[in-house]
């Protein structure tokens, strides 16, 4: 125990000492519970990749096949079973490529653990990982199977259609790592002559590839949209936006990162090991903008998989102790569901609750205006025009990321009425008038397809002429026959007319004076 708080001293001065290099943050450690695996093959299992399954159980495989942990650490019995990486697919069901490499097959299984087998056919042999597309097919690297290396980019559709896509003769083997983007391709990693790149396809098979100076070791989606990839060769985790800018975040020396997972808190959890420390095993924490955080992993020597479940909840294989842990954190997760009408006059927020948090950040336009303990918000001066909002989660802990992030247009401006004939005008006979609103949003259709316009004498017996007018659309026209009028002076009245917003052209009816009536 002495070693482990030594190096976590030793971790907290490389902050101190080094923060434009590591850029690591301070923040309460999480709370870690080993359940050993007491099925299969005991000592010698070593489960490796782990995913929530759609029963809310942890899923992993194992060396026995695949093994099955309810959140309360029960285990099922292991099935026996060749898989790699498991991955939910859009029909409820677990998917993993098994097989054999001469004979590989797509595998669907339910949560009762029946089976069935779509055969990988042609000359190729399964490469790399799994991931689902936004077009709800199975993704996967092949090779030829008289060559070494990866030479095709595999969609399968759930009842086993094959559509393969070539790639480039440069590369010449796998990366670490493939996942769907925000974007809706598909991204992965693959090595050349010259280094690794990271590639994304389209539903269709539109490749364009992006260099890094990194080797690749897992990927995941962030919770703002990027892909961020750790390099265990070389200490760092980079993200890579949608247009292959790349930014990378080092860990301390020694420190070196392996799998990666989008956490409920708005941040990314990966593992890590520590070679200088005795091989020791870490977690880390890593926020959109880079700021990362290390835990001392307890008396685990390395870590394989990481997936997170609904409530915050890290979960982790433990390959040589051979044990499920969960990894409880402190800080709170990240409010779900922002939501708010648009376009208003003040800005309504909503939220969900956000596990472990006694309080809320908003932000506005990138910048803190307010905090709350109570899942709504109104903004009172929030400026005209699009205004973007997101809430974080607070407790004495820390912050939790963002939100997800909405746009709200705040309109305070009135709509505008014009006529013509213009006022002042002189006005015989029949006359035909147009009515026009315009406003920097739309009208209100329920409040303006009946507005009354009439024409009336200002002076005298004051007869009037009225019309019902639809200005559900921004323009309105009617007639008015003036030799039922007086001759002399006349005013337009036009009703009131509101926006979208609720803005209205007035208190009262808006009036065009002037006119005057010669029959």
């Amino acid at each position: 125990m002495k070693k482990k708080i030594l190096r976590s001293v030793w971790v907290m001065l490389l902050a101190l000492i080094l923060p434009l290099a590591t850029n690591l943050s301070a923040s309460a450690a999480p709370t870690i519970t080993y359940y050993p695996i007491t099925i299969g093959n005991g000592a010698t299992d070593h489960p490796g990749n782990i995913t929530v399954g759609p029963d809310g159980a942890l899923w992993f495989t194992d060396t026995p096949g695949i093994g099955r942990m309810t959140t309360s650490g029960a285990f099922s019995p292991f099935l026996s079973v060749n898989a790699g990486k498991m991955v939910n697919g859009p029909d409820g069901n677990l998917w993993f490529l098994g097989g054999t490499t001469s004979s590989p097959v797509l595998d669907s299984m339910d949560t009762s653990e029946n089976i069935t087998s779509y055969p990988i056919t042609g000359s190729y042999n399964v490469v790399g990982s799994l991931t689902v597309g936004s077009d709800g097919n199975f993704w996967f690297l092949e090779r030829a199977t008289t060559g070494s290396y990866p030479t095709v980019m595999t969609k399968m559709t759930a009842t086993g259609t094959i559509t393969r896509y070539t790639l480039p003769s440069i590369y010449v083997g796998e990366g670490g790592g493939i996942t769907t983007g925000a974007d809706g391709n598909v991204w992965f990693a693959i090595a050349y002559s010259g280094g690794y790149k990271i590639g994304s396809i389209t539903p269709s098979g539109t490749m364009a590839f992006f260099s890094t100076t990194v080797t690749p070791y897992d990927m995941a989606v962030g919770p703002d949209g990027n892909v961020w990839f750790t390099s265990a060769h070389d200490g760092v985790v980079d993200r890579i936006t949608s247009s292959g800018t790349i930014t990378t975040y080092a860990l301390p020396s020694g420190y070196y990162p392996k799998s990666i997972t989008a956490g409920q808190d708005g941040a990314l959890w990966f593992n890590a090991i520590d070679i200088g420390g005795g091989d020791e095993a870490y977690f880390g924490r890593i926020t959109t903008t880079g700021s990362m955080s290390l835990y001392d992993g307890g008396n685990a020597a390395t870590y394989s998989g990481i997936t997170s479940t609904s409530d915050g909840t890290l979960w982790a294989t433990e390959g040589i102790g051979n044990a499920i842990v969960k990894v409880v954190p402190d800080t709170p997760n990240a409010p779900a569901n922002l939501a708010a009408d648009s376009p208003v006059r003040q800005p309504s927020l909503t939220w969900d609750a956000a596990t472990r948090a006694t309080s809320y950040n908003i932000y506005r336009n990138g910048t803190l205006i307010d905090s709350t303990t109570n899942t709504n918000y109104t903004d009172t001066n929030a400026p005209e025009g699009t205004d973007t909002y997101y809430v974080t989660g607070v407790n004495s802990n820390g912050e939790s990321g963002p939100s997800n992030v909405i746009s709200v247009v705040v309109d305070r401006t009135a709509p505008v009425v014009s006529v013509t004939p213009d006022a002042g005008s002189t006005l015989s006979g029949t006359e035909n008038f147009t009515v026009t609103v315009t406003d920097n949003e739309s009208l209100d259709p329920s409040k303006n397809t009946a507005v009354w316009v009439y024409l009336r004498n200002t002076a005298g017996a004051q007869k009037t002429y009225g019309y019902l007018v639809d200005l559900s659309s921004g323009t309105g026209t009617f007639s008015v026959n003036t030799s039922v009028l007086d001759n002399g002076d006349a005013t337009l009245d036009v009703g009131i007319v509101q926006d979208a917003t609720g803005n209205a052209s007035g208190t009262t009816d808006n009036l065009f004076t002037g006119y005057t009536i010669d029959n």
